[in-house]
This record gives C-alpha cells, sequence and structure tokens, in this order.
C-alpha cells in the first residue's frame, strides 16, 4: 500500500531542487573572490538570491541574481514567463503586472539602489524563446524600437516611479542597459551538469590547488554548506553587524574552507602581493607536506614579502636582479627532488650556500638572511604557478 499509492503532491522535492540550484550559483559565485580583482562579498538571499559585491576603484556596488530552473529543459522561458506580457492580440501589459513579473522583481532593485546596481542578472538552466532573444539585443544596443520594448517603456515609469514621478526615456533606456540574461548555465543543469568540474577548474585557477577527486568533493560540500547556512540562517536584525555576519561570504570564509593559512595570506597581502591566495596556498602546501607549522609557514610568507620588498626598493639593474635569482635557483634545483618536493631539511644549508655565493660573486649588497629565504619561496611559487 505504501509503496503503490500516490502522494498527494511533490512540490518539496521540486522545491528542493530549486533550492539545490540557487547554492551551486552562490557556490560558483564566492569562487570568484579569489581572484582578488574586482569581487568583493557575496550574499545569499539578502535581496534576491546571490547577491554578488563588486569593487572598483574604491566604491561597492551590486549584482543581484535571481536563479530560476525549469526541469523541461525544451520548455524556453517567454515573454509572459518573464515579464507578464499577454502575447495575444497584438500584446499587452499593465504597470502592476509589470512591476510584480520575474524580471520586475529585478528592475525594482535598479529603482531601489540606483548607482549602487551594477547589474541585475536573471540565470537560468534553460534557452529564452526569440523574443526574449531580440529583447536581450535592443537592450544592450540602448534600442527601445522593438515592438515588446516599445511596450514595457510605455509601462515601466508607472510600474517603477518614486512618488509618481516620471522616469525619461533615456533612464529607461539605462536601466534596461543593466538588465542581464544567463541562460542554458551548464552548471545548473538538472542532467550532466558541469558544475562539479567547474568548481574544481576556479578553485585550481585561483589557488594553484590541484585537488584530487576526494578533496575536491570534500571541499565543495564545504563551500556548499557554508552558503546554505548563510542563505538559511534566520536575520531578526537589520543591523550592518548582522546582515554581514549572517548572509555574507567574503575571503576569510574560503581560506577556512581551502585550509589557506589566514596569517600567510594576510603577510602576503599586505606586502602587495596581487596573487596573495595563490601564492599563500603554494607557500602552505608545499611547507604542510614536511609537517610545518603554521606559524613557520606565515613566518616563510613574511620572508617572501621582504624580498619582493627589497627588489622593488633596492634599484638595482636587471642584470643584478637576474644574477641574484640565478644563484637562488641554483641552490633550490639542489633541495628539489625528482617530485618536485622540496627537502625541507636542507634548506637552511641552502640558504647558507646561497649567501655565500652572493657575497662571492658582490652580489650580496644589503641583503640578510630573511630576504634571502624570502627569495627561495619567491622563486619556489614561480616553479610551481
Amino acid at each position: 500500500m505504501f509503496h503503490d499509492a500516490l502522494p498527494r503532491e511533490l512540490g518539496g522535492r521540486t522545491a528542493l531542487e530549486r533550492f539545490d540550484c540557487q547554492i551551486k550559483s552562490g557556490v560558483i559565485a564566492c569562487l570568484e573572490i579569489l581572484n582578488e580583482n574586482e569581487v568583493h562579498k557575496v550574499y545569499c538571499e539578502f535581496h534576491d538570491d546571490v547577491v554578488v559585491q563588486r569593487k572598483i576603484n574604491d566604491s561597492l556596488t551590486y549584482d543581484f541574481i535571481q536563479v530560476k530552473t525549469r526541469k523541461n529543459i525544451g520548455e524556453p522561458w517567454g515573454l509572459n514567463d518573464l515579464f507578464g506580457i499577454n502575447t495575444q492580440k497584438g500584446g499587452s501589459l499593465t504597470a502592476n503586472t509589470l512591476h510584480e513579473s520575474f524580471v520586475g522583481k529585478l528592475l525594482q532593485h535598479i529603482t531601489q539602489f540606483g548607482k549602487e546596481c551594477n547589474s541585475v542578472i536573471f540565470q537560468t538552466n534553460v534557452a529564452l524563446d526569440k523574443n526574449i532573444s531580440e529583447l536581450k539585443d535592443c537592450f544592450k544596443n540602448g534600442d527601445l524600437s522593438n515592438k515588446w520594448a516599445q511596450l514595457l517603456s510605455v509601462s515601466y515609469s508607472e510600474a517603477f516611479s518614486k512618488e509618481g514621478q516620471e522616469i525619461t526615456k533615456e533612464k529607461i533606456v539605462e536601466n534596461f542597459k543593466k538588465l542581464k540574461f544567463e541562460e542554458d548555465v551548464s552548471y545548473l543543469k538538472l542532467v550532466n551538469s558541469t558544475y562539479h568540474s567547474e568548481v574544481r577548474s576556479k578553485i585550481y585557477e585561483f589557488s594553484e590547488i590541484d585537488l584530487r577527486h576526494r578533496e575536491a568533493e570534500e571541499i565543495t560540500i564545504k563551500l556548499e554548506d557554508l552558503v546554505f547556512r548563510k542563505s538559511k540562517e534566520p536575520l531578526n536584525s537589520f543591523s550592518y553587524e548582522d546582515i554581514e555576519k549572517i548572509t555574507s561570504i567574503g575571503i576569510e570564509d574560503l581560506l577556512k574552507v581551502l585550509a589557506i593559512s589566514r596569517d600567510a595570506y594576510l603577510a602576503l597581502k599586505s606586502g602587495g602581493d596581487e596573487k596573495a591566495i595563490r601564492n599563500a596556498s603554494i607557500i602552505q602546501r608545499t611547507l604542510e607536506a614536511a609537517g610545518v607549522s603554521q606559524e613557520s609557514i606565515a613566518y616563510c610568507s613574511e620572508c617572501k614579502i621582504k624580498w619582493d620588498v627589497w627588489v622593488r626598493e633596492s634599484q638595482l639593474d636587471f642584470l643584478n636582479v637576474e644574477g641574484i635569482k640565478g644563484i637562488i635557483e641554483k641552490q633550490l634545483n639542489i633541495i628539489i627532488d625528482v617530485n618536485n618536493k622540496l627537502k625541507l631539511a636542507e634548506l637552511n644549508a641552502a640558504v647558507k650556500s646561497a649567501i655565500k655565493d652572493l657575497e662571492r660573486d658582490e652580489l650580496i649588497f644589503d641583503l640578510n638572511k630573511d630576504q634571502v629565504l624570502g627569495a627561495f619561496f619567491s622563486q619556489i611559487v614561480k616553479l610551481k604557478s
């Protein structure tokens, strides 16, 4: 009887499936933080499904992402689905229908946040129909001559104006340019998804961590758990501190997941290392294999920065710098085994030998032992990059 009777509804299963895709979108967005470029933080289930904070020229802007999936991959999104446009009898649209549509919910962010809103994104696992594709091109080019674009522009001002103030055509064009569609997203596919390979690829791209299959699975699960917790924990207070603590994901959260030394990362970052994540990861994994403590890992990272700063400030000519690097590289090759692993027990002797060689060739200048050790780790990073 239990297995023969049909359940009343299966909505819970499809809701979980949709939420799973939202989690995946959040994970992929978070990994962009590791690039240490524009993406600064990611917010989960706050203002929208996923919100990406970008830091550009010391200004913060936001991308609002709405994740919508369909089980039937052969059913593209149409005008009625996304904008609430009734395409029958030439087409019709009311301001209220536009305001409450999927896209309307996104466009509300532009009205609310103004210049802080960098873009609003409709992200999906299926395709868009021909009408939506044509609209995409219109919005991108700032052209409202398309039939459906004209219909949208007529209702736009009434749907989104504040206190009845009319929105100019120029402003409507500007706002529609912020509307983006990410269709047929491969990592959101319900079948044959590229999600796991994409996670592994991005981790390697930004941190140089070449994960084995099991390691990749473990880190992916931890990332998903992080996004899940940041999406579901109740937000009872809307103070800045609670919003940041409960909904946001930043670099320190990812350092914990990837088990990268926070102190090593901060040492490299504060020293102006543009690839602090990657280089902290390489130094850490080189030393961890030999059982070195976290304090020593941070110390070696600081030594690398001392070397980098010395090179920048020494104003030596190209030949002298390359001469120093050549001596370091020669000694490093002696203590790197056939598997490209560092023979840590021989590192101290290699540093002393390098100092002697530098003194012999009159290339020691004012270099100290820490800076020479840092030069070794600079070469290790270069070797493993």
